[in-house]
């Protein structure tokens, strides 16, 4: 963030109304001229107290909240006769930097309830915005045994590049103002009223991604934007997301310097350098390759500066240690990440890049080189190589939770013992025992060769393995491809985190369960020629792609989702369409969705069962289709 209040810095404090209100802005603003991300909004009632409005029989109030932030509102439900609740009621919208002039409206009502017509504001003290047209006297409403009360709420303005609220217009001033994390709490001075405590915040600004080209001018703009150009206009807090653009998702990094215009850097070789603090990159739910292209130069090269970064659901690969390091200019190590900073890698795979350089002061690490602190959570270390030291972690010691550290190759094997220290356990190596006692020693290879989107399948070895060995202790909720974490993969009833960036199975699970259910879904898969075992999941959903020409749906609507991290060479889909409505089933077809248009996939179909399958050489989408002629 540069250029704007912290949401430390700069707080007021209000001495009126209260309600317990906390917002969450999220996603900030950077000022060095590169155009802006996204910016989550949220707004947040987290408690109301003293509220000294009564229910008209005589009992505690019944009242509700609502929430609009520039034009589109949330509406909670009612809490009954209560005169102090903790409720936690949320609402969020994302704007684009430059919204309305980065001034956005946020309006806060808590509304007691008289009825289907009668809805009284405990919160407001602002007459040039209230509704006169209601019946009662100016802006108060006439009330049976109560004092008046305005009939509008709480009217902020807030400034997205500074992170501070103020009342709606200058007449209205008592609505508030001030900025921060600490909640402000106020209590309200008009008739019926409540005790708030209020807060918005600004966190992160959003940079999303919007295509795979490595291009670097200096703006990252909606429809513009490379992951350089990202990192590039990205401040300190704030985060990088790469969508999912298809699968798998592959960045091939191909700028230099010399390309770039007088006011960018000038000093970055081709690598992706991070200088900020707290930044976040985010890979998709179903990860993302990163691909250096060329020589001497690394994926990823962290600075001193750069403290608390995450990186998550991420391939990196192909990058080379040489002297091209920004951060610092000699060393010749970290061919896939060289840090200087403080990180952590949860879900990430660091696979074939080298330190080809033989240097034993400052060489090594051809997959990660760490010169400060690292977090390395469920991370894949494999295949990477160093001439001299070790091919996978080198450096300073590196805290490892759930890591699989996997052939990498150089004069220390995997791993410098010095290396490695701290963290969770559930670690695992193969071969030796290069990386210290903390990190186990796996009897046999304990993964299969890569697949497309760069991660490394697990063996299912019953003893020794990757699967239900690792720890839950910091597990992630998902791993690199989207698949939920912890998963019971060697069938014993107990879900525990696999080691490494992937949960895997010991098998191909031939019935997904119903999404909806729980219990075992209408698809069955007969997989043939399996390389490699994986997780198979079901989705169910009313919405995905028209028909195919001259076909119509059934009734109700269903397309069926399948994603697998097995490899195969071949399987059969069956689908039971019982429940569904088809006029006439004798000429039902088997639809697969693949690049972008559907594949009649029909092999065969038993209408005394329901049941219609078909082949597949991979799994995707699946609808299943009458023709138009027989629709009525």
């Amino acid at each position: 963030m540069c250029g704007r209040t912290r949401p430390e810095e700069g707080m007021r404090t209000i001495q009126k109304y209260t309600v317990v209100i906390l917002a969450a802005l999220a996603t900030m603003f950077d000022c060095s001229g590169a155009m802006g991300g996204d910016v989550p909004v949220t707004v947040t009632i987290t408690s109301v107290t003293n509220i000294s409005a009564g229910d008209f029989a005589g009992g505690d109030p019944d009242f509700f909240t609502r929430i609009r932030i520039a034009g589109s509102s949330f509406e909670s439900g009612y809490i009954n006769n209560a005169a102090a609740i903790t409720p936690g009621w949320t609402f969020t919208r994302t704007f684009p930097m430059g919204t309305t002039g980065n001034r956005i409206p946020i309006r806060i009502e808590i509304l007691d309830f008289d009825g289907a017509t009668s809805a009284h504001d405990l919160i407001d003290v602002d007459p040039d915005v209230c509704n006169a047209g209601l019946i009662g006297f100016g802006c108060t409403y006439v009330t049976v045994n109560r004092p008046g009360a305005d009939t509008r709420g709480l009217d902020l303005t807030l400034d997205l590049t500074t992170g501070l609220w103020t009342g709606f217009s200058s007449a209205s001033a008592a609505d508030a103002a001030g900025s921060g994390t600490t909640p402000t709490c106020v209590a309200g001075d008009e008739g019926e009223s409540a005790t708030i405590c209020l807060s918005i915040t600004l966190g992160s600004e959003e940079f999303v991604v919007t295509k795979t080209d490595d291009t670097n001018d200096g703006l990252c703009e909606p429809t513009d934007c490379s992951l350089r150009e990202a990192l590039s206009a990205a401040g300190d807090g704030d985060t990088v997301i790469l969508p999912d653009f298809g699968w798998p998702q592959p960045y091939t990094l191909t700028f230099q310097s010399g390309t770039v215009p007088p006011d960018d850097p000038a000093d970055e070789p081709g690598h992706l350098k991070i200088t900020q603090k707290d930044l976040k990159i985010k890979g998709p739910a179903t990860g993302a390759i990163i691909k250096q292209t060329h020589a001497h130069t690394r994926v990823f090269d962290i600075h001193d500066t750069a403290r608390g970064v995450e990186i998550s659901n991420l391939t990196i690969t192909g990058g080379q240690a040489g002297l091209t390091s920004t951060a610092a200019p000699t060393h010749l190590h970290g061919g896939g990440i060289h840090n200087h900073g403080d990180v952590t890698l949860r879900n990430v795979t660091i696979s074939n890049n080298n330190a080809h350089i033989a240097n034993v002061a400052v060489g090594g690490g051809g997959g990660f080189y760490n010169a400060g602190t690292a977090k390395l959570i469920n991370v894949t270390i494999a295949y990477n190589a160093a001439v001299s030291r070790a091919g996978g972690i080198d450096g300073m010691a590196t805290s490892l939770t759930n890591t699989l550290v996997v052939n990498n190759t150089g004069p220390d094997g995997n791993c410098r013992a010095s290396a490695v220290g701290g963290g969770g356990g559930g670690n695992l190596q193969f071969p030796g025992a290069t990386c210290g006692q903390s990190v186990s020693s796996a009897p046999a290879l304990p993964v299969y060769a890569p697949d497309a989107e760069g991660t490394y399948p697990l063996v299912p070895l019953q003893q020794g393995g990757a699967i239900d060995a690792g720890t839950n202790i910091d597990c992630p909720p998902t791993d690199q491809l989207g698949f939920v974490r912890p998963f019971d993969g060697n069938g014993d009833g107990n879900p525990i985190c696999d080691i490494g960036a992937r949960e895997d199975d010991l098998a191909v699970i031939q019935q997904p369960l119903d999404p909806t259910t729980g219990g075992p879904g209408p698809v069955t898969i007969d997989i043939n020629s399996i390389t490699a075992p994986g997780r198979t999941v079901l989705t169910i959903s009313g919405i995905g792609p028209a028909p195919p020409a001259n076909y119509l749906h059934g009734s109700p609507t269903l397309y069926y989702g399948l994603r697998t991290s097995a490899r195969f060479t071949e399987a059969k889909v069956c689908i039971s369409y019982t429940g569904r409505d088809f006029l006439d089933e004798s000429d039902l077809r088997l639809f697969q969705h693949i690049d972008g248009r559907w594949q009649d996939e029909t092999a065969s179909l038993d209408t005394a069962s329901d049941v219609i399958c078909g082949r597949t050489t991979t799994l995707t989408g699946f609808g299943i289709f009458q023709p138009a002629r027989k629709r009525q």
